[in-house]
């Protein structure tokens, strides 16, 4: 069912640079002239005469949206549907606050229609394995979005017991699973009889390993997906039948890779700190708001990787990629130094010895347990992906 031909007629991906010039000139000017925060910052800017003089405009950090909250507004409190607050993780101070319009909200279940209806057709299951639903929050308008297709969503949460769970998804029989990486990589083996046809990886790293072994477990079509709660949940998908990059959301959003030192734009290919600037917000826009991500765009203008925070040392995502094929290890976590790990019974003998190498010498905790009591230690969520929701 899937056709590279939905990428052409995607209204989100198929906008030309002049139409996303109009709408980025558009929200700086509506900006401008309903915040209280860009009209001091912004003044009487000059229309942009080319997407490149983003530039010239000031970044917005996540420092500035916590301090000046609802000065960002655009709308009265009356037209504002949704206030969602994050806490950076490991931070007491001010949370950041985020405002959404009602029509902000359906932007977001349009972008949801239409990237899922690359996926699944009416009549075909979902199951939505996120930590679930808060009134018009992603999982919610995730299942809109599928019951407006014709698709059934099946809310099944972030659950800990994974061996249930993959019973439970064999009885449902899925055509579609959206997961955490680490949470579809304990299914698959758990499970290697369950058959999605597609499985949306979503709210982590996605160790490079995984996709391949999703696609040999499973027979399936593993594609990622990115989205943050400032970009109203969805930003970019990756196409079946385009693998290697995800689309962004054209019709509303920009996105530039910056020198994190510096903030100077960098090029194609080469990694740096992802910047978004919104284009059709109405409650709250966000002009050049530097999200604290490490990733790399391609020369199309595609998202080729999210690793995740800056603060995160290399190391981080490496020894994802090193220890994601081990299919003997069922989840691991880094607890006070030592690696406390979780494998099969029939592990190797020098499982220990050589989780330990790939952890860079670090000392290990095994746990032998047999596959009824898998369970995730939470190391599919080792960025701060809770704020997402």
């Amino acid at each position: 069912m899937f056709d590279l031909s939905d990428i052409a007629r995607s209204g989100f991906s198929s906008i030309s640079d002049p139409e996303r010039l109009a709408l980025l000139n558009a929200q700086i000017a509506y900006a401008a002239a309903n915040s209280p925060y860009y009209r001091e910052t912004l003044g009487q800017i000059a229309p942009l005469t080319a997407l490149r003089d983003i530039t010239c405009l000031p970044f917005l950090t996540p420092e500035i949206l916590r301090a000046q909250g609802n000065r960002l507004a655009c709308v009265p409190a009356s037209e504002i549907a949704r206030i969602v607050s994050l806490q950076t993780s490991g931070s007491t101070g001010a949370a950041k606050r985020l405002s959404f319009s009602r029509e902000d909200l359906e932007h977001t279940v349009e972008f949801f229609t239409e990237g899922m209806g690359w996926l699944c057709a009416p009549g075909d299951r979902a199951a939505i394995l996120m930590p679930s639903p808060a009134p018009d929050g992603m999982v919610d308008l995730l299942c809109r979005a599928l019951r407006r297709m014709g698709a059934e969503p099946l809310v099944f949460g972030l659950r800990a017991d994974m061996a249930a769970l993959g019973q439970e998804l064999l009885k449902a029989q899925p055509a579609v699973l959206v997961a955490f990486p680490w949470q579809a990589r304990l299914l698959a083996l758990l499970c290697p009889n369950l058959r999605p046809r597609t499985v949306v990886l979503s709210a982590d790293y996605i160790p490079a390993p995984l996709q391949p072994m999703l696609r040999r477990v499973w027979h399936c079509a593993p594609i990622a997906h990115f989205g943050m709660t400032e970009t109203g949940y969805g930003a970019a998908e990756e196409h079946p039948c385009a693998p290697g990059a995800m689309v962004l959301r054209r019709d509303a959003l920009v996105a530039e890779i910056v020198d994190p030192e510096t903030g100077a734009p960098l090029p194609p290919e080469q990694p740096g700190e992802l910047v978004l600037t919104t284009l059709q917000r109405r409650a709250m826009p966000l002009l050049r708001y530097r999200t604290g991500d490490l990733a790399v765009m391609d020369a199309e203008g595609r998202l080729r990787r999210v690793f995740g925070r800056l603060g995160n040392p290399p190391f981080f995502y490496e020894l994802q990629d090193r220890l994601c094929p081990l299919e003997w290890l069922y989840d691991y976590a880094i607890r006070s130094g030592r690696l406390v790990a979780l494998a099969a019974l029939d592990a190797p003998a020098d499982s220990g010895a050589l989780l330990s190498a790939a952890a860079g010498g670090v000392e290990v905790e095994l746990r032998r347990i047999p596959p009824s009591e898998a369970t995730l230690l939470q190391s599919g969520k080792r960025l701060d992906s809770a704020s997402l929701y």
